[in-house]
C-alpha cells in the first residue's frame, strides 16, 4: 500500500491506496483509508507537510501489515458468470510439484553454477531457468527437449527462455559435464551428511535407436550378452546412498578401463577410500584403480562363475557359522523360516593379491528364491533345470582384500549395493532415459547429466523425507501437486493432502495446501522455494 494525495484549489487530501489486478487483468487501485486534509493533519502531525507525509507513510505500513495478516485468515469471494465464455488462450492449469524440486536445486547452489556458465559464455538467455526446467521435467514428465519446454510452460513461474535456446544450452551443458557434476557433488556435502569411507560402484548399458557408431555409442554386448549400439554408464555412490559422479564409456569398452581424470579428481576431493565394485565378474578382472592409493574392495560374485574348486567348496554345506555369534551350524537342520545369516570363508590368492572369499547362506532368502522360481518355471515341467537352480538357493558370495575386518561389517557394507541397482531402475523406468536417439557426444553427455542431476535432487529429497516413501510414491505425489488459477485472483490446489505432502511442506519451509492461495501468497512461496529472503 502507498500514500497518495489529491489537490484541489483550497486543500490537499491524503489517502492510503492499494493496487491490484482486476478480473479483466487490468492494474487498478482502490482507497483503503482517507487520512484527512493537510490543514487537519498539521494540527496533530505537523508542523510541516514533510512531517505529515512521514506519519502517513508509517500508517500505510501498518495498513499493509494488517492487510497481509488478514489475507491469511479471510475468505475470498469470487464471482463467476454462467453466461460469460472462457477467454481465448488463458492458461488455468499449473504444475506445482516442481517447487519442491526447485527448493533442493537452489540448496545445491546449481543457480550459482549456472551463473558461472552464463558469465563464461556471455549468454543472453537464462541458462539457470533452462537447466532447472530440464531437470524438473525429467522427474515429472520425462520426454524430449521440446516436450520439456511445454512442461515448463505449465509451471507457476513464467519461462525466461525460448525453445530455440535449448539446443544451444545442451551443447554447453554437455561440454561442461564434468564441471557441473563436481559443483553439485561438493555442494551436496553442505545439505546431506556424507559417508565417504565407502564408495559404491556399478555400471549399466543404455541402447540407442540408431545404427550410427561415430560417437561414444558403439556396437557391443552388455552383461546379458545382448548386442546393439549402446553406451556404458558408471555410477558412483557414497555410503549413505548419495550419487557422487557419473562416468560414460563407449558401448564396447572393457569394464577394466581406468577412470576418467575428472572423475578421479572428484573422488579424491570427497575423500573416498573404499570401493564397492558391484558387478558380476571374475576376481581377476578387478580394475587396477580399485586396489591402489589405500583403497580396498568388496566384490560380489556369482557362484555359477566361480572356479570349480571354489564352487565345490561354496556348495559344501559343512563349515558354516552364524554371523551373529560365530556358532557352527548344520544347514540341513535349519528351518525355512530362520531369519539368521550364516557364512564360511577362506583365503584365496589370485595372481596379484591376497583376498578373502566369503559365502553366505540365508534360509529365508532361499525360500523366497525357491517360491519365485517355482512359479516362473512350473509350466515348463523342466525338473532338471529346477533342481540345478535350487542348488544355489540362499547362497551369496563376495571376495574382499579387507583381511582384518569383521564378517558382519563386510556383509553390512555389501548389502547396501542394492541402492545403485535401484538408481539404475529409477533412471530407466521413472526418468525413461531410454530409448536414445542422440548422435552428438555433447548432447549425449548433456542428456545423462540432466538425468544425474535429477537423480541427485530426488535422493536429497528422499533423504530429507527420512527414506520412508518409495520412489513411485514421491514422484506420483509431486506430479499430482497441481493448481487451478481462479479469475486472476489466486490459485486452488487440485491435489489431496496426505502425509507425504505434509512432509514435503515441512522440509521445504512453505505450504501450498490451503483452500485458496492469493497471487501474493503464491509469489511468496516461489521466492521461498528459491531460498530468497521475504520482506
Amino acid at each position: 500500500m502507498r500514500v497518495t494525495t489529491s489537490k484541489s484549489k483550497n486543500s490537499e487530501s491524503f489517502y492510503i491506496t492499494r493496487g491490484y489486478i482486476n478480473d479483466q487483468g487490468i492494474s487498478t487501485s482502490s482507497v483503503v483509508r482517507k487520512l484527512g486534509t493537510l490543514k487537519e493533519l498539521l494540527i496533530e502531525h505537523g508542523p510541516t507537510r514533510d512531517d505529515v507525509m512521514a506519519w502517513a507513510k508509517e500508517e500505510a505500513r501498518f495498513e499493509t501489515l494488517k492487510y497481509k495478516e488478514g489475507q491469511k485468515k479471510k475468505s475470498v469471494p469470487i464471482t463467476f458468470h454462467t453466461d460469460r465464455p472462457l477467454t481465448y488462450g488463458r492458461q488455468m492449469f499449473f504444475r506445482g510439484g516442481y517447487l519442491f524440486l526447485q527448493s533442493i536445486y537452489y540448496r545445491l547452489q546449481l543457480n550459482k553454477t549456472c551463473l558461472k556458465l552464463k558469465t563464461k559464455y556471455r549468454l543472453k538467455y537464462d541458462i539457470n531457468a533452462l537447466l532447472l526446467a530440464l531437470v524438473c521435467a525429467r522427474l515429472l514428465e520425462p520426454d524430449s527437449r521440446r516436450s520439456s519446454f511445454q512442461t515448463a510452460s505449465s509451471f507457476l513461474a513464467e519461462t525466461s527462455y525460448k525453445p530455440q535456446d535449448i539446443s544451444h544450452a545442451l551443447n554447453i551443458l554437455g561440454s561442461e559435464y564434468d564441471f557441473i557434476q563436481s559443483e553439485a557433488c561438493k555442494n551436496s556435502l553442505a545439505i546431506c551428511r556424507h559417508n565417504n569411507k565407502t564408495l559404491y560402484y556399478d555400471s549399466s548399458y543404455y541402447y540407442f535407436e540408431t545404427a550410427q557408431t561415430n560417437g561414444p555409442q558403439k556396437s557391443g554386448e552388455c552383461k546379458e550378452h545382448k548386442p546393439g549400439v549402446m553406451i556404458q554408464m558408471r555410477l558412483f555412490m557414497n555410503g549413505r546412498g548419495m550419487p557422487l559422479a557419473l562416468s560414460l564409456l563407449s558401448g564396447n569398452a572393457n569394464s577394466r578401463t581406468p577412470l576418467a581424470s575428472a572423475t578421479e579428481e572428484l573422488l579424491q576431493e570427497v575423500n573416498c577410500q573404499n570401493f564397492i565394485y558391484c558387478v558380476d565378474e571374475k576376481t581377476e578382472h578387478i580394475p587396477a584403480f580399485h586396489h591402489t592409493k589405500n583403497r580396498s574392495y568388496i566384490l560380489t560374485l556369482p557362484l555359477r562363475k566361480l572356479p570349480a574348486e571354489d564352487k565345490a567348496w561354496a556348495l559344501d554345506q559343512n563349515g558354516f557359522k552364524r554371523v551373529s555369534d560365530d556358532k557352527p551350524v548344520d544347514l540341513a537342520k535349519l528351518p525355512d523360516t530362520d531369519a539368521n545369516i550364516y557364512y564360511k570363508e577362506k583365503l584365496s590368492a589370485n595372481r596379484k593379491l591376497a583376498q578373502r572369499l566369503i559365502v553366505t547362506y540365508s534360509p529365508k532368502y532361499a525360500l523366497y528364491q525357491k517360491t519365485v522360481r517355482h512359479e516362473a518355471d512350473l509350466h515348463k515341467n523342466d525338473i532338471k533345470k529346477l533342481t540345478t537352480k535350487a542348488t544355489y538357493d540362499g547362497l551369496y558370495a563376495v571376495c574382499t582384500d579387507l583381511l582384518e575386518d569383521k564378517i558382519s561389517s563386510i556383509l553390512k557394507v555389501s548389502e547396501r549395493r542394492w541402492q545403485t541397482e535401484e538408481f539404475f531402475r529409477i533412471m530407466k523406468n521413472d526418468f525413461t532415459i531410454n530409448p536414445l536417439y542422440l548422435k552428438d557426444e555433447n548432447r549425449i553427455q548433456a542428456h545423462f547429466l540432466i538425468c544425474f542431476l535429477g537423480l541427485m535432487l530426488y535422493r536429497v529429497l528422499e533423504t530429507k523425507l527420512g527414506r520412508t516413501y518409495s520412489p513411485d510414491e514421491i514422484l506420483m505425489t509431486l506430479n499430482a501437486m497441481n493448481f487451478a488459477k481462479i479469475a486472476e485472483q489466486g490459485f486452488i490446489p487440485l491435489y489431496p493432502r496426505n502425509k507425504i505432502t505434509d512432509a514435503l511442506h515441512d522440509i521445504c519451509g512453505f505450504r501450498t495446501d490451503y483452500e485458496f492461495l492469493t497471487k501474493s501468497q503464491m509469489k511468496t512461496i516461489q521466492k521461498k522455494s528459491k531460498g530468497q529472503e521475504i520482506e
